[in-house]
């Protein structure tokens, strides 16, 4: 299941539970429809009860529904993927990695805490690198 919340700096969708192909194809549908998704950044957060049969082609075949509804003129620069489980982190990994050599106009990037990728949403500089 999913939810997909507006607020004045960025899109969220936060995801939990099981979520089968359609259901993630579905949610990323939902943020793409969002009046302000073209021009505001957006955080993924996966919940601890979140389980999805992940691979590959499917990585891939998200990855071209988010390049070809993309909309022209679009000013996104980055959606952060959010997960605390040590399982499902390598695979956020690969998704921002995958999305990357595929030539998505904005850039992925996973995290495990929060606050770090706020700060990496909001362009926060800490400790003399961005996080």
């Amino acid at each position: 299941m999913y939810s997909v919340h507006r607020d004045k700096d960025l899109i969220q969708v936060f995801v939990y539970g099981n979520l089968d192909e359609t259901e993630l194809f579905d949610a990323q549908m939902n943020l793409m429809l969002q009046p302000d998704y073209p021009h505001k950044n957006s955080i993924w957060i996966f919940d601890e009860t979140f389980e999805c049969d992940y691979s590959e082609p499917k990585a891939i075949a998200l990855i071209n529904q988010i390049k070809r509804y993309y909309p022209p003129g679009a000013t996104k620069e980055k959606a952060a993927l959010l997960t605390k489980s040590s399982k499902h982190y390598p695979m956020m990994q690969s998704f921002s990695e995958k999305a990357k050599e595929e030539g998505v106009a904005f850039t992925f990037k996973a995290f495990q805490k929060y606050k770090q990728a706020m700060d990496w949403l909001t362009g926060v500089f800490v400790l003399g690198w961005f996080c």
